[in-house]
């Protein structure tokens, strides 16, 4: 039997995962949301109804939370006296736990390794997708075969680890684009063409990215001044960068950490101590 899925919040991720399950294995028995401009996509991509959040608990068999985490509690408790005890629940926050479901037995937080600021509906958007799952063990034997089928591979974590490990994944993302942001307006003081330098850093960024997937450590696909022990280099670095206090102060801090994956490949003990004394000076 084909599981019926009901959609609750049909923003980019909620409707790119609808589409993906529905092409694969299964029917959306409905959606909502409160925002029109989503709602009518929505509409037109799963044709499938709009029904209150009061009759999609009651017609779904799994229930997609795909909300502001902030909502997830709200809604759980609008509409838990119509759940079944056969409900299957899920959410995708990385930082919630299953618990915000309270005691509903079959409850799971799914939390996608992979940004969605677009929504897609593309069957293969979850293929090798890593998805991090949290819940009872009931919910956890029916999701994760309905995710491997979508082509994501996925891994348990503890409700406990769950704050530590979405700030991991928020580090490794949201903050990457961060980094560009602040070297994008530093490159504006270059005086070269806007888009020549927005080329050379995304292309410098995601070659990094690339060779740190092909090494077999971070520290192996390591390169530039303080891998090469380029004192002067790095000296010079920081004298360009007085002029822009918080690029400089982001420099000097990543380094920092760039330099012990140096002294990890073998960068010679005097040549450290001589970046990390022009670091910290």
């Amino acid at each position: 039997m084909k599981l019926g899925f009901g959609l609750i919040g049909a923003g980019n991720l909620g409707l790119s995962i609808a589409s993906a399950l529905q092409k694969s294995l299964g029917r959306i028995t409905g959606l909502y949301d409160p925002d029109e401009v989503n709602q009518k996509k929505a509409v037109m991509v799963l044709e499938c109804p709009v029904l209150s959040i009061e009759d999609l608990a009651k017609s779904s068999d799994v229930l997609l939370f795909a909300v502001p985490d902030e909502e997830i509690s709200r809604v759980f408790k609008h509409i838990h006296p119509r759940l079944s005890e056969t409900s299957l629940l899920v959410h995708f926050s990385g930082v919630l736990s299953s618990e915000v479901f309270g005691n509903a037995p079959i409850r799971i937080s799914a939390h996608p390794t992979r940004a969605f600021p677009q929504s897609t509906t593309d069957a293969n958007a979850f293929k090798n997708v890593l998805f991090a799952l949290e819940g009872t063990e009931c919910a956890v034997d029916i999701f994760q075969p309905v995710l491997e089928e979508i082509g994501a591979n996925c891994f348990t974590i503890s409700a406990d680890a769950k704050p530590l490990y979405h700030t991991v994944c928020v580090m490794a993302s949201n903050l990457v684009v961060g980094l560009l942001e602040a070297t994008t307006k530093l490159s504006t003081k270059t005086g070269v063409d806007k888009g020549i330098m927005r080329q050379c850093i995304l292309e410098l960024s995601s070659g990094a990215i690339t060779d740190a997937r092909a090494a077999e450590t971070l520290a192996k696909a390591l390169s530039g001044p303080v891998v090469r022990g380029d004192r002067t280099t790095v000296a010079l670095h920081l004298k360009v960068l007085e002029r822009f206090p918080a690029q400089r102060k982001l420099y000097r801090m990543l380094s920092q950490w760039v330099l012990e994956l140096a002294k990890e490949r073998g960068l010679e003990r005097a040549k450290a101590q001589e970046i990390e004394k022009t670091l910290l000076g």
